[in-house]
């Protein structure tokens, strides 16, 4: 082999393109198509969830039971999703398919056990650092308290790159926002559907806009609706960490599972 392929360990007895191929390292959009396609499945499972508690809490249950709905269905889609995973990686192993399930089964529930207690951190970081805004802002430190609102607001998106955040900040991003999409998309076109079903209408109640609009929260509609506005609002607070400004003040927002 000569030229760029001389670099690679590659058999002289290969003859055709696709043993080449074969072994010739992934190339940069093979590396991160899997990553995104599990982080808009993480995101559609998220969506689903919070929707079904803003469902059900539609229907009169009380907050413990809706949030109790929304763990059962989050984790548990995480459980599958990631038994799935690991099934058909083990799949070419040599072993009975009794021992590949229990395997798979094993592993799925490490990878979800890591994700209630990233998501758990996640929520107790955010939750301090909205408390520390709101102190900022009461001693005067306006650009200071403007600045630890938008981590807050925006630091539960984090959850997306649980798996991905030691591969590198391309890999982390890109299953953020892959995260972030599947979430808005799949919890949007739930919404709009419960909305439709138990109300009669699509409109979403701005009442309870602080919590529905968190991550991790219903209220997908309302959040695509202020899209933009939240990217202006972004930009308000840079210019005013840099101009000594004071925007006008949101509720701190948390970020929930």
């Amino acid at each position: 082999m000569e030229g760029k392929l001389a670099e690679y360990d590659i058999d002289g007895r290969l003859q055709t393109l696709d043993e080449i191929c074969d072994v010739l390292p992934l190339t940069l959009i093979e590396q991160l198509t899997p990553t995104s396609i599990r982080a808009a499945k993480h995101g559609g499972i998220r969506g689903v969830a919070n929707v079904l508690e803003y469902s059900f809490s539609l229907k009169g249950f009380s907050q413990k039971v809706s949030r109790g709905v929304n763990y059962v269905v989050y984790y548990g889609g995480m459980f599958t999703l990631n038994y799935m995973n690991h099934f058909s990686n083990l799949v070419a192993e040599d072993m009975p398919e009794s021992q590949r399930m229990t395997t798979a089964a094993y592993y799925a529930a490490w990878d979800t056990g890591q994700l209630a207690l990233t998501q758990g951190a996640l929520n107790r970081g955010c939750q301090f650092v909205g408390w520390a805004s709101q102190k900022a802002r009461q001693y005067g430190w306006h650009k200071t308290g403007n600045f630890l609102q938008g981590v807050s607001y925006y630091g539960g998106y984090g959850v997306y790159a649980y798996q991905t955040f030691t591969q590198g900040p391309l890999q982390a991003g890109v299953s953020v926002a892959s995260g972030i999409a599947g979430e808005f998309a799949v919890g949007t076109a739930a919404e709009l559907a419960v909305n439709k079903t138990l109300t009669g209408n699509v409109i979403i109640d701005n009442n309870n806009r602080a919590n529905r609009n968190a991550i991790g929260s219903p209220g997908y509609l309302q959040a695509v609706a202020g899209f933009f506005g939240k990217v202006s609002r972004g930009r308000q607070y840079l210019a005013s960490f840099c101009r000594h400004e004071n925007p006008a003040e949101e509720p701190v927002h948390t970020h929930r599972a």
